[in-house]
């Protein structure tokens, strides 16, 4: 089944993005607005740029990556929940990462591997969409949101967990009682966005 499925998807795709990869200049065409796109032959030429724009893409979308990968945009993006709601989300998750005494504990080999799939598959999300939505007037790479860095967010907290910060107590009630807070909290937002609709 699994052949199946990949055969129907190369068969689908390799016709249509197949020349992209040849063309040495930025000839082809995607996006929202069928506008001109980077292809891979523009960046063998300029592997330098192909740097730059990962660069750019972390400075100026970094924030909004963090924000909807925590659910701080909702619906179609038209409900969006408080900056202080994220960052609770966020503390929560760094939280998560403190172990306690007497688990098991995560060798350097494995948490070095999961960081490299981390990275690798951060990467290969934002070269997707480089070579299929961003078009060749922009500095950052277009079309990503952080929903799709979702799947690997558990290797990242995996990696993140360590010895090192250790507490005596086990946190799990309290993480749960500050996130059952925090979703009321959205709940509120959501509910109040219904109301005035």
């Amino acid at each position: 089944m699994t052949a199946v499925c990949l055969f129907a998807f190369l068969r689908g795709n390799l016709t249509s993005n197949g020349s992209r990869v040849s063309r040495t200049a930025a000839e082809a065409v995607g996006g929202s607005d069928s506008s001109q796109i980077y292809t891979f032959g523009y960046f063998l030429q300029y592997p330098r740029r192909l740097i730059g724009m990962l660069a750019n893409t972390i400075y100026k979308q970094g924030d909004a990556y963090l924000r909807n990968l925590l659910g701080g945009y909702l619906g179609w993006l038209e409900i969006t929940i408080p900056w202080f709601v994220i960052i609770g989300f966020l503390f929560l998750l760094l939280l998560s990462c403190i172990g306690h005494p007497g688990e098991s504990r995560i060798s350097g080999g494995k948490r070095a591997f999961w960081g490299i799939l981390a990275a690798g598959t951060f990467f290969l999300v934002e070269i997707s969409m480089l070579f299929s939505w961003t078009s060749t007037d922009s500095l950052y790479i277009e079309g990503v949101q952080g929903r799709y860095f979702i799947p690997f967010l558990l290797l990242v907290l995996l990696v993140l967990r360590n010895s090192f910060f250790q507490t005596k107590k086990i946190l799990d009630r309290r993480l749960l009682f500050m996130g059952g807070f925090l979703n009321a909290i959205v709940w509120i937002q959501v509910i109040q966005k219904v109301v005035d609709a």
